[in-house]
């Protein structure tokens, strides 16, 4: 996210967006018989600079593991004061993405 939206080490002008940004993804993942889910982590619910706020969350219903993300940027214009922030915090919600998820074979 950092790359998209806050590419540059510093800003001398505001960031403007086209529109306010609401997205959400869903990523479903049924299981084969012989393997088991890591262990999921704990959601996420971080707000972050300029009212915006990053949600993770994973849920296991058997054999389905389905984690939800969800990222909400409501102001077109992000201050260049609350450029450094905005850019630190993009950065831990894109470490909370690259965590690794492996599959197991129960008994292994």
């Amino acid at each position: 996210m950092v790359q998209t939206l806050a590419a540059l080490p510093t800003r001398r002008h505001e960031v403007v967006l086209d529109h306010p940004i609401l997205e959400t993804s869903r990523l479903r993942v049924h299981l084969p018989p012989d393997l088991q889910a890591p262990p999921l982590p704990p959601a996420l619910d971080r707000p972050g600079p300029a009212g915006a706020r990053f949600g993770l969350s994973a849920r296991q219903d058997g054999a389905v593991v389905e984690w939800n993300q969800r990222l909400q940027l409501p102001s077109r214009r992000i201050p260049v004061a609350d450029y450094p922030a905005l850019r630190s915090w993009l950065a831990e919600m894109d470490a909370a993405l690259r965590r690794e998820h492996t599959w197991s074979k129960p008994g292994r």
